[in-house]
């Protein structure tokens, strides 16, 4: 490996874990310093090599990952805007107001009557449409489980191109390592919203379980999967179709079930057959994280 491969490598492998740091911590107030420590590097030079691998500043990063988290908030859940803004790291309703409106184009409380105007004008295609087709699927289980520790490739993009470029990354990785066995779960972490983030800037996570700690390597970084409840749906069937199962999950399950989101990812568990085959006719698990 040449030297340039190497700091290359050393980099990813030291964002990797910046990353994860500001996503575990979004509700604390955090810092460059902070950040930079976490990856190992100088605030100075941590400033630059984290502006020209994600062309945005820490800072601007951090702002926009809290306001699209506030976004998620006001569309799912019924928590004050108050609170909102507090869990986002503003002071005051008003200047969380002011940072939403110049991120969206609207105030808070405009974008969750909006939100809601369209989910209750959209419920009835839904049941009418696609209430037969999911009849099972919307009836979910529950499950609790342990913390699963994983390793992962992130991509950045449209989720079907970032999706099929992080497994392939990450399956030739594992392949060649032979850590592939009968008890791997494929896990795929799909942290934005296209509907509020940016197409360039949504993130996906390809997961592989592994049963012990693993020193990540380069692009191959290693993270937990919160544990805990979840009320779990299955879909059969191309990806391309599977929002249609989230519409129904969040627009008529949601609201109905009486059940509060927890502030974490949704996460989506492969069979084995759907890496290994051509096929479009994929068996898909939804793990929606509940309290």
């Amino acid at each position: 490996m040449s030297l340039k491969d190497q700091t290359v490598q050393d980099h990813q492998e030291r964002l990797n874990r910046a990353l994860l740091f500001i996503e575990r911590n979004l509700e604390q107030p955090l810092s460059l310093e902070e950040v930079a420590k976490e990856a190992f590097f100088s605030p100075f030079h941590f400033h630059r090599v984290f502006s020209a691998y994600l062309s945005e500043s820490v800072y601007t990063y951090i702002r926009r990952l809290r306001l699209e988290r506030a976004a998620v908030m006001l569309k799912n859940q019924p928590i004050s805007i108050t609170d909102i803004a507090l869990k986002s790291g503003y002071d005051t309703p008003a200047s969380f107001t002011k940072a939403f409106k110049q991120l969206f184009g609207i105030n808070p409380r405009a974008y969750r009557r909006k939100e809601l105007n369209l989910t209750h004008a959209l419920k009835p295609v839904f049941k009418e449409h696609f209430q037969n087709q999911y009849h099972e699927a919307i009836k979910p289980d529950y499950k609790k489980i342990p913390d699963q520790q994983v390793l992962f490739v992130r991509r950045r993009g449209p989720y079907q191109k970032a999706a099929q470029s992080a497994w392939s990354s990450l399956m030739r990785y594992a392949y060649r390592r032979k850590l592939l066995g009968p008890e791997t779960r494929a896990i795929g972490i799909s942290r934005d919203d296209p509907k509020i983030t940016a197409e360039e800037n949504i993130r996906y996570d390809a997961c592989l379980t592994v049963k012990q700690d693993f020193k990540p390597e380069g692009e191959v970084g290693f993270q937990t999967i919160t544990g805990g409840n979840y009320a779990v749906f299955f879909h059969r069937g191309s990806f391309e179709k599977i929002g249609e199962l989230y519409n129904l999950i969040f627009g008529n399950w949601l609201p109905a079930s009486g059940k509060k989101l927890r502030d974490i990812p949704c996460f989506e568990v492969y069979s084995s057959e759907n890496l290994r085959s051509k096929s479009r006719d994929y068996k898909t698990e939804i793990w929606i994280p509940i309290t």
